[in-house]
């Protein structure tokens, strides 16, 4: 299908901070090795819908929940710049519609920096930002005093492709233009996003990235414990990888792999 044809006319991905851990710390029978996990947003430019922006990246936020912002971030060291927030990097962008995959905080550190939009989510990650526990990772200080328009993803809809791997998928939009999928396991009710036009499947937090896939199962415990069901997480993660090797031209991208910010259209 050529450019013209398609629904969505570019999508492009914007890395918004990062944190960084040491591989040894997460899995078994690893050397010390200093990962950086970038902080991904994507901006789906649609010719119907406008500018629609899947999860919004950190924010100075980050640094500002006192005691609780200071062990985040001795755990798990973020940085992050004034360059990096996804409204500098949008330059004016009227942002009409924003999806959120799940409620932590490298996912919705710059929520508060918009207004005027429609939030999509999964009931599960709404009622996270409704009631914001710290156990599950869920900073107050970043989520809106109120939601002016909210969507909650119910409706379920099948794919011949994705529906032989989950169970659960959405027509995000209503125009088959963004599928969603549940990918449960590092968070309750986190959302997938694929472009079937592009075939791109954002898996967000559903794994680190792909180069660690086949180490995962030698998770520690304490990364274990940080996994919303750990059992559901390496499930969804052989699904993924299953996917991937039976649809080759399908690209699979996780939110905190190392890449470049890039532009398809």
């Amino acid at each position: 299908m050529e450019n013209g044809g398609k629904k969505i006319k570019k999508i492009s991905l914007y890395e918004c901070g990062y944190c960084e851990n040491n591989l040894e710390l997460i899995l078994k029978n690893e050397k010390r090795k200093i990962i950086k996990f970038p902080a991904l947003c994507v901006l789906f430019e649609h010719k119907k819908f406008g500018n629609i922006l899947f999860d919004t990246g950190y924010s100075n936020l980050i640094y500002e929940n006192g005691i609780i912002s200071k062990i985040y971030n001795f755990f798990n060291k973020t940085t992050f710049e004034e360059s990096d927030l996804i409204v500098n990097k949008l330059k004016d962008k009227k942002i009409n519609k924003i999806i959120i995959s799940h409620a932590h905080p490298d996912h919705i550190g710059a929520l508060r920096y918009f207004d005027n939009y429609e939030l999509i989510t999964t009931k599960e990650v709404f009622h996270t930002l409704e009631q914001p526990k710290l156990k599950n990772l869920v900073f107050r200080n970043m989520i809106p005093d109120k939601f002016l328009k909210v969507k909650i993803l119910k409706e379920k809809t099948k794919d011949k492709i994705l529906s032989k791997y989950f169970k659960e998928i959405y027509d995000v939009l209503g125009d088959k233009s963004i599928l969603g999928i549940r990918l449960d396991g590092h968070s309750n009710g986190q959302l997938g996003l694929y472009i079937p036009e592009y075939k791109i499947l954002f898996a967000t937090d559903s794994s680190w990235g792909k180069d660690l896939n086949n180490k995962i199962e030698k998770m520690k415990l304490i990364p274990r414990l940080i996994q919303n069901d750990y059992n559901k997480y390496i499930k969804n993660i052989k699904l993924l990888e299953k996917l991937k090797k039976d649809y080759k031209d399908i690209k699979i991208i996780y939110s905190h792999e190392k890449q470049k910010e890039k532009i398809y259209e």
